[in-house]
């Protein structure tokens, strides 16, 4: 077009729009209004030229309007629009090239518009391949010498969008084939990513690089695979050289090495004018720290071989040194090859594959129409040739390949698929992938046509018969068991999974279950264990569904079972002995005394099992001989904490037959006892030992030796004390005198029979209260003290005579020693004192005065009692035991009536006649359901241990310990005992 020309278009403004409009653009009067801008800046002559150049070029741009308009500000922003127009007379490529440009995308406009010299380097490169190294070299040359952040991460983004216009271009306009394409993204990252550590490296470290570890740069995904895109993130992994314990002491090399990554991360991702170079993931973590990116290499071998899961695998099939330490990263990846590709599967391998598997079918099938994410689009091929290379690599070694096109090539090549599917694969990725750069470098994404839709189709069908060829005969998988090997659950499929079971917080259900497969124990394998929890999931959350509220059953159950380590073999055995898995969601959904023995003592995972072998629970023999075994060669500063864990021990089997049924209330309190019995024994044979070697043999006046007896008082002394029942002691021994020095002794010391046997008490009571590792054994009171609390603890017999007969001795004093059991002592001198407790009550004969004296001491409990008090609040079980009491005094001369429990008072008040058959059934009855509950409320370790629950939930629990069909039922049934049980006993005192 001529000068005259165009000014006759500039004086007609219809003709000028007409002609606008002839070029594609929708809007002419606006660019009719840039042309007369233009027209008071340049000659006309020089307008006229790109006039004539936009009109045979504009109409061919993606989009004429955006591609003006670009063309527009590029020029008003130029330092010299003469100069550019100019340049487009004389080289009429600029032109075309300008137009492809601005009318393909926004985002290459605003590039060109920042940084007019990335026009000038497309020019001079045309869109064309660059050699590695030549880019290389020309990072190398602009980053080299740079040592401020800034400036770097300036350079390298200014680079690496040069750089990607290049490629963009290359690839939409001068027919670059996809896998150059791909291959040239890949190395101008790669380029980069050396260039950032190679600053990091420099500045973390002063130069002083020989005195680090190695440290190697790995890509993964396509990073790896050398099928980078425009959009997605970098996969990378650091890998750093094992460091020895002799160079930790220097000073910890790691932490320098560490520092270097997180530089090198800032560099690419920091943002710089407002976008970063590359966003970065690491998709492997093998710490429990997300934050640590450096990892020694023997390390990450050992998490692969041990904790590593089949997407991992998948992950790190692509991987390949891209920076740093290229030959420290081939070590690695060449000692990854025994993990990565396995000649025999194991069964744990196979259920991962599998779960593999069904993923990909299953994420595809969410998206059916996609054509990235969708049966026969972009991630299913990539994912299904990762799969079957694993599958295969075992034994073909020709499968080991990086990258999707390279793997589908090898899998052709050993006979895996056929030509035929290879080349509808093949194709169909390049074609999939060209799609996906174009809706990339456009910014939208790009409606397929027919074609593309058929080809999807057709990728689709193969993949389907590819996929079916692999583990024939694939079952039916339980979206539970899905859920434990899916490492990436959608909401939906977790909800799917869980809600059946009752959890109101599916998603920190979620994360409880997958924690219980993860084995926090170095040399224990996650993927055994992942394995076998698949296994028994759906049964184990249905035995967590039954219990009151399944979130807190789940998150205990974790919880025990992180603990109690090797997870694998827990749920080994509990798919070879389901009764075990039963047994374990119970005490999770409501023993929390018994879950926290186990937590706190994980080695009690063995006496939890041994309680469901053994038929019985343990006799005082058992746990002598048990003591002994438990107590040889400790030494005595540590023999609380050996007795604690042996009380534990007996309490967590007696706790699990208590639980299971096995065991009547009585017979489980004399356990319980028996338990007490050993511990007080042993504590107090050890004690006297050690003074008796200090201070002689206590010995009586004529020279005998002078016995001590320790009585059991109260709930022990009955054998019917709970888990949590206080000791009540009392220390006597047999006369006054002085301990007898042995023979040959230079170190002892004689002293008076109080102080040995006060001190003796005092050791006793020390190591039996004293908080240890554990915790306390127990908690211990002394309630027959003659000369008050202040006074002795040990009591000569003779002075205990004279308080018993003559002394102020209270009600509750005489209720305590009807249930006196000596525990310690010579046989003769236990029969002494047993004498002396039934000589003293004789002497002291019940009197009808005395029923008032009970009452007004039961109303004085009942006031410091809420109505849920299931021992002091009227009807509890101190309202039997004060009626037993009161008949066993009465009868204190008949043989074997003093000294026992209220159930074994009952059944002998029975046979002698001095209870009726009716009253013997309703106490007995009524005791031991309200102690069965009481046991239970124990086990559930409620802070106040008496209180019946105020919850529903609590009250669901409870009827679980006890197996109770119905809470409703169970509190009813509580109430009317209690109810009952307070008629009775104010017909009986009302009697006198």
């Amino acid at each position: 077009m001529d000068s005259l020309t165009f000014r006759r278009l500039l004086d007609e403004p219809a003709q000028l729009n007409r002609r606008l409009r002839d070029w594609g653009l929708t809007a002419p009067e606006i660019g009719a209004e840039h042309w007369r801008e233009l027209a008071e800046q340049v000659p006309l002559e020089l307008l006229a030229s790109l006039a004539g150049q936009l009109g045979e070029h504009l109409p061919q741009a993606h989009d004429p309007d955006r591609a003006f308009a670009g063309l527009m500000r590029f020029l008003a922003s130029a330092l010299s629009p003469l100069a550019m127009l100019s340049l487009f007379e004389r080289d009429g490529a600029c032109l075309p090239m300008l137009c492809q440009i601005f009318g393909t995308s926004d985002a290459w406009t605003e590039l060109l518009l920042r940084d007019p010299e990335a026009f000038d380097y497309l020019r001079l490169t045309e869109g064309m391949p660059t050699p590695r190294e030549e880019l290389q070299a020309e990072v190398d040359r602009e980053t080299a010498l740079l040592t401020d952040e800034r400036i770097l991460m300036a350079a390298l983004k200014r680079r690496c969008e040069r750089e990607q216009l290049r490629i963009g271009y290359g690839e939409l306009f001068r027919h670059v084939r996809i896998e150059m394409a791909m291959q040239q993204l890949t190395e101008l990252a790669e380029v980069i990513v050396s260039a950032a550590l190679r600053f990091a490296w420099q500045r973390g470290t002063d130069g002083a690089n020989k005195k680090l570890p190695r440290l190697a740069v790995i890509g993964l995904g396509r990073f790896g695979g050398r099928e980078l895109d425009y959009r997605l993130p970098l996969k990378l992994l650091f890998v750093v050289q094992n460091v020895t314990s002799q160079e930790m002491r220097r000073g910890n090399p790691l932490e320098v090495v560490e520092r270097v990554a997180r530089q090198t991360i800032r560099v690419l991702q920091a943002p710089e004018e407002g976008h970063s170079i590359y966003p970065v993931l690491f998709p492997i973590h093998p710490t429990a720290d997300a934050e640590t990116l450096v990892h020694p290499l023997d390390d990450l071998l050992y998490y692969c071989d041990a904790k590593g899961r089949t997407w991992e695998r998948s992950i790190l099939l692509t991987a390949r040194p891209i920076a740093g330490d290229l030959e420290l990263g081939r070590e690695f990846l060449a000692q990854l090859q025994p993990w990565l590709f396995r000649r025999y599967l194991y069964r744990a391998d196979e259920t991962g594959m599998r779960a593999f598997k069904r993923r990909i079918l299953r994420e595809a099938a969410a998206a059916p129409h996609d054509l990235e994410l969708g049966p026969g689009g972009i991630r299913q091929i990539e994912q299904s040739i990762r799969f079957l290379q694993l599958l295969s690599g075992g034994e073909l070694e020709i499968v080991r390949r990086g990258g999707t096109r390279a793997g589908i090539a090898g899998l052709e090549q050993a006979g895996v698929m056929t030509v035929e599917e290879r080349s509808v694969l093949e194709q169909g990725y390049e074609h999939l992938r060209r799609w996906e750069h174009r809706s990339q470098l456009l910014g939208t994404a790009l409606e397929p046509g027919n074609e593309l839709r058929e080809r999807q189709q057709q990728q689709a069908q193969t993949l389907e018969r590819v996929l079916a060829s692999a583990f024939d005969g694939e079952v039916h998988t339980h979206p539970v068991a899905e859920l434990v090997l899916d490492p990436l659950p959608t909401a939906e499929s977790i909800s799917t999974a869980l809600r059946p079971f009752g959890f109101q917080d599916v998603h920190t259900a979620a994360a409880e279950l997958r924690s219980l497969a993860v084995e926090r124990i170095p040399f224990l394998s996650t993927r055994r264990s992942r394995h076998f929890l698949a296994e028994i999931a759906p049964t184990l959350l249905q035995s967590i569904a039954a219990t009151p509220d399944p979130d807190y059953t789940l998150a205990r159950l974790a919880r025990v079972s992180e603990s109690l380590g090797g997870k694998g073999v827990l749920w080994e055995l509990f798919r070879q002995h389901p009764p075990s898995q039963e047994l374990y969601v119970r005490l999770c959904g409501a023993s929390l005394y018994l879950t926290e023995l186990l937590t706190s003592n994980p080695g009690m995972i063995d006496d939890l099992l041994d309680s469901l072998l053994l038929n019985h629970l343990p006799t005082v023999e058992e746990l002598e001989a048990l003591a002994g075994d438990l107590l040889q060669g400790v030494q005595a500063q540590s023999m609380q904490s050996a007795l604690a864990a042996f009380r534990q021990s007996q309490h967590l089997r007696i706790g699990v037959r208590e639980m299971l049924g096995l065991e009547d209330v009585a017979a489980t309190h004399r356990a319980l006892a028996a338990v007490a019995e050993v511990c007080v024994r042993r504590v107090a044979a050890e004690e006297y030992a050690k003074l008796a070697e200090r201070h002689g043999e206590p010995g009586t006046a004529n020279g005998d030796h002078c016995e001590i007896v320790i009585l059991a008082l109260g709930k022990v002394g009955g054998n019917e004390p709970n888990y949590h029942s206080p000791l009540e002691l009392a220390f006597i021994y047999e006369s006054d005198g002085m301990t007898q020095l042995p023979l040959r002794s230079r170190s002892a010391t004689s002293t008076t029979n109080a102080h040995f046997f006060s001190l003796l008490a005092q050791r006793v009571l020390k190591t039996l209260t004293e908080l240890g590792p554990q915790g306390k054994l127990y908690e211990v009171h002394t309630p027959i003290r003659p000369q008050g609390k202040t006074g002795p603890v040990a009591i000569a017999r003779e002075h205990l005579r004279q308080y018993l007969l003559d002394g102020p001795i209270s009600m509750s004093e005489r209720q305590l020693l009807v249930k006196s059991r000596a525990i310690f002592g010579v046989a003769t001198a236990r029969a002494a004192v047993q004498n002396l407790i039934v000589e003293s009550l004789l002497a002291r004969p019940w009197k009808p005065a005395y029923a008032e004296e009970v009452r007004q001491a039961r109303r004085q409990m009942e006031e410091s009692a809420s109505g849920r008090n299931l021992k002091r609040a009227p009807g509890g079980t101190t309202d039997v035991e004060a009626v037993i009491h009161v008949l066993q005094w009465q009868h204190a001369e008949a043989p074997d009536m003093i000294g026992v429990g209220t159930l074994t008072a009952i059944d002998r008040l029975r046979e002698r006649g001095w209870l009726s058959p009716e009253d013997a059934d309703h106490w007995s009855g009524a005791y031991r359901f309200l102690r069965r509950v009481e046991s239970a409320l124990r086990l559930m370790n409620f802070p106040s241990r008496h209180e019946l629950p105020s919850s529903s939930v609590d009250w669901r629990k409870l009827a679980m310990i006890l197996q109770h069909p119905e809470s409703q039922d169970l509190a009813e049934q509580v109430r009317g005992t209690m109810n009952e049980n307070r008629e009775r006993f104010e017909k009986f005192f009302a009697a006198g």
